[in-house]
């Protein structure tokens, strides 16, 4: 509570705008604790060009598990039934 006080005094009294907001918001956040950022990814792919579309694919898409996901596709077989193969996930081997 006393650096809240501090950071709120420090911000009052700064004649810079980046210096008081940066105290305003350390003080706020020690009061009331930091606010949850909403961020939702639902308009990103629209404002992404085709470039930075394919970068980020290829950033999740795992080349060698991908073509041997194709490869089994093609030849009407599935190498797992569980979860897609071509994707980059925490549990994948």
């Amino acid at each position: 509570m006393l650096l809240s006080n501090v950071l709120t005094r420090l911000g009052y009294g700064s004649e810079n705008a980046t210096w008081r907001n940066c105290f305003l918001t350390g003080a706020q956040e020690l009061h009331h604790g930091p606010e949850a950022a909403g961020v939702s990814s639902a308009g990103m792919a629209a404002a992404l060009t085709v470039t930075q579309l394919f970068d980020s694919l290829a950033i999740q898409l795992d080349g060698k598990r991908a073509w041997d996901s194709a490869a089994h596709r093609s030849a009407g077989t599935s190498p797992t039934a569980a979860r897609p193969t071509a994707w980059n996930s925490a549990t994948a081997d």
